[in-house]
């Protein structure tokens, strides 16, 4: 509160820059305090002592203002709080479960994901082909089994053909030297005829013909029996050579199983490991404490 020289007037800072003046019939001005009246009332020493006033009130406005928003910040932050408790540190924190599961999956565990499928898809690809050959080699296998036991039967069944076409060979080379013993005695007969005059004995000659003809029709029989002979052990041959390519595939195929078993072999393993890292890590995320 100032007082004036004449003791009339009573003007008095308010807290938000009015100045009050609370003389007799006096008005009451906010803000800078500029009017006609004061100056011609108060004179040059009154509007200095304004100027200062005011200057006082907008700078002690203008700190409120800042310490306002650094209490604010303050706050917000949980410095300066009541209590040592921010807006941010009464937020309600979720459980580490839910904190884990809002938290999207890296790129390593994508990978590892996509690694474990692809070894999964691989060990059924495996079983499968695996489950395929054996049914193959089985069949195979019981094919070759029926082979053996024919070709065996086939081996002595050649033997018989080999000592029945020996046989064959012996009744058709004899039946050709009756063929030619005939021919000889009936061109001896011609010649005797010739030699004679016509007389001949007609019931030897015709004897003879039939010779040659039932020997050549015996040589004929024998030849094709020789044929029907050397075709059955031909298939013989062809059974055993059958016999053998099948070894040989089946051979191969115990190869190809071997190498599916090995690759079964490697991609369990695999996923074992794989599973055992992905168990490993979900149990470190479980105990770890959850930080902001």
């Amino acid at each position: 509160m100032r007082h004036s020289h004449n003791g009339l007037t009573n003007r008095q800072v308010g807290p938000l820059g009015c100045v009050e003046s609370s003389s007799f019939g006096d008005q009451i001005q906010c803000g800078y305090g500029q009017s006609s009246h004061d100056h011609e009332d108060l004179g040059g020493g009154e509007v200095k002592d304004s100027e200062e006033e005011d200057t006082y009130v907008n700078m002690s406005h203008d700190r409120r203002k800042h310490v306002n928003l650094t209490w604010t910040k303050r706050d917000i932050m949980g410095g300066s709080a009541p209590g040592g408790r921010g807006l941010l540190s009464q937020l309600p924190r979720l459980p580490p479960s839910e904190q884990f599961s809002t938290r999207r999956p890296s790129n390593s565990s994508v990978g590892e994901s996509s690694v474990g499928l692809g070894s999964e898809w691989g060990l059924l690809q495996a079983q499968q082909k695996i489950r395929e050959l054996s049914v193959t080699i089985r069949m195979k296998e019981e094919l070759i089994r029926e082979l053996v036991k024919t070709g065996k039967d086939a081996q002595a069944l050649n033997r018989q053909y080999t000592r029945k076409i020996s046989a064959l060979e012996g009744e058709a080379e004899q039946a050709r030297q009756e063929v030619q013993e005939a021919q000889r005695q009936l061109q001896d007969l011609e010649k005797h005829e010739k030699e004679t005059s016509g007389v001949t004995d007609r019931t030897r000659a015709q004897e003879c013909r039939r010779k040659i003809a039932a020997a050549q029709n015996k040589v004929q029989v024998l030849s094709q029996r020789q044929r029907d002979t050397a075709r059955l052990a031909l298939l013989s041959a062809q059974s055993e050579r059958r016999v053998l390519e099948l070894e040989r595939s089946v051979q191969g195929m115990r190869q190809q199983q071997e190498q599916l078993q090995r690759r079964l072999r490697h991609e369990s393993q695999q996923k074992r490991r794989l599973e055992t890292e992905m168990q490993r890590r979900t149990h470190r995320v479980k105990v770890q404490p959850w930080r902001m």
